[in-house]
């Protein structure tokens, strides 16, 4: 059977039009994903793949920090 992506969330919000952030290991705050290097990208899609794995997301509007 077959597992879930790990980002999956993050991609079906990126797929609905949602604005995606990324933090940089790190990097105190959380950028558009837009304004972030393409690592961000690489990460969001193949997350296991080494330093990418610590690459954080989120989905803006929905899990803002307080």
């Amino acid at each position: 059977m077959l597992q879930e992506h790990t980002n999956a969330a993050y991609l079906r919000a990126l797929a609905d039009g949602y604005s995606i952030s990324a933090k940089r290991p790190g990097d105190a705050e959380f950028d558009p994903l837009t304004c972030t290097s393409t690592t961000a990208f690489h990460a969001l899609l193949l997350p296991t793949s080494g330093q990418l794995s610590a690459w954080e997301f989120k989905i803006e509007g929905i899990e803002d920090d307080e």
